[in-house]
């Protein structure tokens, strides 16, 4: 019985801390990535893509990631990454499921995704659309409460509804 009742709380907490470390990951990334497009625009044609082992550019940030052999992706303890600026958006992704040494593993979002973009001059809005309908609330309210906004976006930057029921 107790088991039952403590292994739901640790991975509560687990997720709450974890949370709290991926708040401050993206804050740090979107100022990055804010400062890059204020120096240099939009990428015209392409994209530039900020991790993974064809970086093409380095954000003025404390994000440590490793790539091990992959291309546009790079891992860390909460879980694989890829951050990337196109011709008229960026984009910064999490998938949860994977370790820091890139293995498979360590679902804390129950193999879900998050996914922040940003369009234009717009602000950075959340996608949900990757996250599973258990983690989907408890994300939603992160979202506002970290970030004071409940600017949520579907794929092209249009407004969602996706968390109205959270707020």
């Amino acid at each position: 019985i107790l088991a039952g009742v403590a292994l739901p709380q640790y991975n509560k907490a687990v997720r709450k801390a974890r949370l709290s470390e991926l708040a401050t990951t993206f804050n740090s990334i979107s100022k990055g990535i804010d400062m890059y497009l204020l120096e240099n625009g939009y990428p015209a044609d392409g994209s530039v893509n900020f991790v993974g082992k064809s970086r093409e550019a380095v954000l003025d940030i404390d994000f440590s990631c490793d790539p091990k052999n992959n291309i546009n992706f790079c891992y860390n303890k909460l879980g694989m990454w890829m951050v990337f600026c196109a011709s008229d958006f960026c984009s910064i992704f999490l998938a949860d499921g994977h370790n820091a040494d890139g293995t498979e593993g360590n679902k804390w979002l129950e193999g879900s995704s998050i996914l922040l973009e940003k369009y234009g001059d717009a602000s950075w809005g959340l996608r949900v659309d990757g996250l599973s309908s258990s983690v989907r609330p408890e994300i939603c309210r992160w979202w506002k409460s970290m970030y004071g906004t409940d600017r949520v976006i579907e794929s092209g930057g249009g407004a969602s509804s996706a968390c109205n029921a959270y707020f």
